[in-house]
């Protein structure tokens, strides 16, 4: 078993991160014309309300992010609770530059995706529906990283007979 923490300063620089983004396309917004203000005002809206709802909670949240063991996954962020190896079709690693996460295809997607919270559940319906994972697990905020985590997939998964 392994058990990812929030990582308190990584979280603080998501969102000093987030909140500079926002006053960035808030700025170009406001001196934009035409179709620039619409993509500008967009990214504010993304950058200034959407990632603050997701992140600010985790502020708040109990030490333990994720578990990763012989039951399956707990990615407590997402709200869906344990998804058990049994009912896991298919796990991949996702590698966008120096961002990883692992992709979760359970056999039943639209299952899992019923179980988050309100607020992450519309963003895992997209991914269902364009053929990605319902449950995608990000490491940016936690403690230790995604290499412990690809460690305890490759043994837990091939145990339980997840390609």
């Amino acid at each position: 078993m392994i058990e990812f923490r929030f990582a308190r300063h990584k979280q603080w620089a998501i969102l000093a991160g987030t909140f500079a983004m926002a006053i960035v396309f808030g700025w170009i917004a406001w001196h934009a014309n035409d179709r620039l203000r619409v993509y500008a005002g967009a990214a504010f809206a993304i950058f200034g309300v959407i990632a603050p709802i997701m992140h600010v909670p985790r502020m708040f949240m109990g030490e333990v992010a994720l578990r990763i063991d012989e039951h399956g996954i707990d990615d407590r962020r997402m709200g869906c609770g344990l998804v058990r190896w049994e009912d896991v079709q298919h796990v991949a690693v996702r590698n966008a530059g120096l961002a990883k996460a692992l992709e979760v295809y359970p056999k039943e997607p639209w299952a899992v995706v019923k179980r988050m919270t309100p607020f992450a559940r519309p963003f895992a319906a997209l991914n269902v529906i364009g053929g990605k994972p319902a449950l995608l697990v990000q490491f940016q905020d936690v403690e230790p990283g995604f290499d412990e985590a690809l460690k305890a997939i490759e043994v837990l998964a091939a145990a339980h007979g997840v390609r």
